[in-house]
């Protein structure tokens, strides 16, 4: 027995079809895409696949402003994690990252200039640092702009800022 469906109604189970499969194609994509910290996060690992030895450390932005603050070490960890879940870059543990900065008398700070970027590379055996800052642009936002920066030169390789929204207190 064969049924017979009509032009139409064909048309209609044909373009259903397509939808239904751009749709569960391309939602975990759309969400993906959203998150600020996936889109600096893949920025930063673009380019890094460009260096040497793959090797960065991610220091905690510098929060413009304010000070004290959780937000640059929660920051530093977003970034690291959608650094690390991309995949091919090796990031240095922000742990390990103290203990050496601390042995040679440096802060862990996001301010790097050219000198002691070299200094912090050397120490830290990468080939990039990533760098910041953060700018309070409303009480439920903040702007992160992130820098990767190569420890040999001080040469920013990629750029990139995105707006947040505030998920650590403000302070006072």
């Amino acid at each position: 027995m064969l049924v017979r469906i009509s032009t139409p109604l064909l048309f209609l189970l044909i373009f259903l079809s397509l939808f239904l499969f751009l749709l569960i194609f391309t939602l975990p994509t759309l969400s993906h895409a959203a998150d600020p910290y996936d889109y600096l996060a893949g920025r930063i690992v673009k380019e890094a696949r460009t260096l040497k030895n793959q090797k960065i450390a991610v220091l905690p932005p510098v929060y413009l402003g304010k000070e004290p603050s959780s937000a640059p070490d929660i920051v530093a960890e977003r970034l690291t994690t959608g650094i690390v879940r991309k995949g091919g870059i090796q990031v240095i543990e922000r742990g390990l990252i103290s203990k050496l900065l601390s042995e040679a008398n440096l802060a862990m700070t996001g301010v790097i200039d050219e000198a002691s970027g070299r200094n912090v590379g050397k120490i830290l055996k990468v080939d990039a640092i990533v760098t910041g800052t953060l700018n309070d642009i409303s009480q439920d936002q903040v702007e992160i702009n992130i820098r990767l920066i190569t420890a040999d030169e001080g040469k920013v390789l990629v750029a990139a800022g995105k707006t947040v929204n505030r998920t650590w207190p403000m302070v006072a």
